[in-house]
């Protein structure tokens, strides 16, 4: 059974294909951690809809699973009709949590980060989302 719900940021909901950006992604293999970089689109955030654009980091820790796909290939890869609504979506029950679960025995989130270009599924117990001052 898979169970959806998306994520309400500070920003609120963010929804839409040009909603986020991504202009870097680290992946720190000893720390297990993924950061994503870039910026939202303020007009489609649900709580601030401005024309500005918003600059963000994202950081998950203890990362399990981390898969990029391209977006339009994601389109034949995954079961889109849950996840097109939002763009920061997370499982809280999934095939993928249940999978985690019996074999290391720890309790995880799985998000969808649909971004312009690509999405992202990641597995993990932690997600820190930091807006960033622009100087």
């Amino acid at each position: 059974m898979k169970t959806y719900k998306p994520v309400e940021t500070e920003l609120g909901f963010i929804s839409g294909r040009d909603a986020i950006y991504v202009y870097d992604i680290h992946y720190d293999y000893n720390r297990r951690t993924v950061t994503l970089q870039g910026e939202f689109n303020g007009l489609l955030c649900s709580d601030i809809s401005s024309e500005e654009f918003i600059a963000y980091e994202m950081i998950f820790e203890d990362v399990y699973v981390f898969k990029s796909i391209e977006l339009d290939v994601c389109l034949e890869l995954m079961d889109t009709e849950e996840v097109t609504y939002c763009s920061i979506g997370e499982y809280t029950e999934s095939d993928l949590l249940e999978t985690i679960k019996k074999a290391r025995n720890v309790h995880l989130k799985h998000y969808v980060i649909q971004t312009y270009d690509d999405v992202f599924v990641i597995a993990c117990k932690h997600l820190k989302l930091t807006l960033v001052q622009q100087a």
